[in-house]
């Protein structure tokens, strides 16, 4: 009888602890893709970069 409340409990607590660690997944993927695309556009600049320096030489 005393036995149900507390796995009901123990319940919520494993949900929440599940919810937060999915959130925290959920955001270290957004980081991760975030960082992804700072490397896209730092290279995407390095290959303008180059690319503009490379037609300033044929001139």
């Amino acid at each position: 009888m005393f036995g149900e409340p507390i796995r009901g409990e123990k319940e919520e607590i494993n949900d929440g602890k599940k919810e937060k660690r999915s959130s925290e997944i959920e955001r270290e993927r957004e980081r991760e893709r975030e960082r992804e695309r700072e490397r896209e556009r730092s290279h995407k600049r390095w290959r303008e970069k180059k690319r503009f320096y490379r037609e300033e030489r044929e001139k």
